[in-house]
């Protein structure tokens, strides 16, 4: 797997057979600039990713920490759509079967077209499965 991006916040990496694995690490937000600057630079670099090189994507939520934030939340509902049409499929992946039901919740609500797991195995067979 080839690192391709890192902050305080958020790690992407590509793996061979093409999937993005894009992870929300553990450390908080401390401000709603803060918010705002490091999702900017992880859409720079979703945006740069040659299509080819990674046409499936795995976001990895499970060590997120809660953070609720209108202005924030707003502002990554436009970054979820813009991931479910950079990457086919896309898998969503959660730690708990209640975060499972909120971010299913929260896709249905905004018409983002992800699946969420709450396994990790599972959200890999899943992307690995071939297209069409």
């Amino acid at each position: 797997m080839r690192e391709v991006f890192r902050d305080d916040f958020y790690a992407v990496a590509v793996d061979s057979e093409g999937i993005a694995r894009i992870t929300r690490l553990a450390q908080g937000y401390t401000s709603l600039r803060q918010a705002e600057d490091s999702l900017d630079r992880l859409q720079l670099c979703i945006r740069r990713l040659p299509r080819g090189m990674a046409p499936k994507a795995l976001v990895d939520l499970r060590e997120s920490p809660g953070w609720n934030d209108e202005a924030f939340e707003k502002k990554t509902i436009a970054f979820r759509k813009e991931l479910t049409a950079r990457f086919t499929p896309l898998a969503i992946l959660v730690k708990t079967v209640v975060g499972k039901l909120q971010i299913s919740r929260l896709n249905r609500q905004d018409a983002i077209e992800a699946v969420v797991f709450d396994n990790e195995q599972q959200a890999l067979t899943f992307l690995r499965k071939p297209l069409g």
